[in-house]
């Protein structure tokens, strides 16, 4: 699967090779234009790309402004530090102008296709239970089914209570993750810069909790890895999960960083993917990567080649 910053980026033929969108920046519809877009106007974009994407899934994930991109003609009261103030879900449900036409887009755009909707930025299942409200109150004043309502898990606090959260799916935002955990911004220089390493003990920890899909690391789990490969173009590779026992990662991490982590237990399809180092460094030091101070359990581990496509920009 491919990640998607602009529909209009990605060429038909690498759709149309790939098994969907895992993950779509809705921000191309916001940032930089004139006029924030209406319902019909966001409708018809991912109805389009469901055309394009001709039966194959995508993950649409509602709009992630804030922290470094802000909207110009959206009013937010100064904050000493935006990272960690309004922003994503958090202004979303703040705004419910600016949530439901997407929202309703979205719905409307779901009855045409397989699409799933995910939510950035956040941090108590309350969140996810007002965003879910929202979502089936929209869905049935247009008499629709609600489709698939999953999380980015950002912050730690989305990762040590994923078992609270009532998400269909979710996925690992390693950017995000790796910046709250080490209290560094990620586009920092220097010592801090250093910082930055999804390969970190702390950030293993977490990752590994999220692949016990209970929370607690109940559930042996297997791992299959896979590393990315990055060229120009505005979309990075991904894939899909559906419950809470499989985790994928949409999370844009520069070139070789751990990035697109799933996670399965044992008979599931569903896979953990993520680039070899971060494979080697569960292999080589289990203790490091346990949550609870249990022993890892052993995993099996594969590795597939096939390299997506990908900006090494923020997710």
């Amino acid at each position: 699967m491919v990640n998607v910053d602009d529909p209009d980026a990605v060429p038909d033929d690498l759709l149309r090779a790939g098994d969907g969108v895992g993950l779509l920046r809705t921000e191309f519809l916001f940032i930089g234009q004139a006029e924030r877009p209406d319902e019909e106007t966001q409708y018809r974009a991912y109805a389009r790309l469901l055309q394009r994407l001709g039966g194959r899934p995508l993950i649409l994930r509602t709009l992630d402004i804030g922290g470094d991109k802000p909207l110009p003609d959206l009013d937010i009261p100064a904050e000493t530090n935006p990272f960690l103030g309004l922003r994503g879900l958090r202004l979303c449900l703040d705004r419910p102008e600016l949530f439901r036409p997407q929202v309703r887009a979205a719905l409307r755009a779901a009855a045409d296709g397989p699409l799933s909707i995910m939510l950035p930025m956040v941090s108590r299942a309350a969140e996810v239970l007002e965003a879910r409200s929202f979502i089936e109150a929209e869905a049935r004043a247009l008499d629709l089914a609600v489709p698939p309502v999953g999380i980015m898990v950002e912050t730690p606090a989305a990762a040590l209570a994923l078992d609270t959260m009532p998400v269909d799916f979710a996925s690992i935002g390693s950017n995000d993750l790796t910046q709250y955990v080490m209290a560094a911004s990620r586009d920092a220089g220097g010592r801090v810069a250093e910082l930055i390493d999804p390969l970190d003990p702390a950030v293993l920890r977490l990752i590994r909790m999220v692949r016990g899909g209970d929370g607690g690391g109940q559930g042996a789990a297997a791992l299959a890895l896979r590393r990315h490969g990055e060229r120009p173009g505005g979309h990075r590779g991904a894939r899909r999960h559906r419950d809470r026992a499989r985790f994928g990662g949409t999370g844009g991490a520069r070139p070789g960083q751990a990035v697109d982590c799933r996670l399965r237990r044992p008979g599931s399809r569903a896979a953990v993917r993520a680039p070899e180092r971060l494979r080697a460094a569960i292999a080589a030091a289990p203790q490091a990567c346990s949550s609870t101070g249990a022993s890892a359990s052993k995993a099996s581990i594969s590795a597939s080649s096939r390299a997506a496509s990908g900006d090494p920009g923020a997710a």
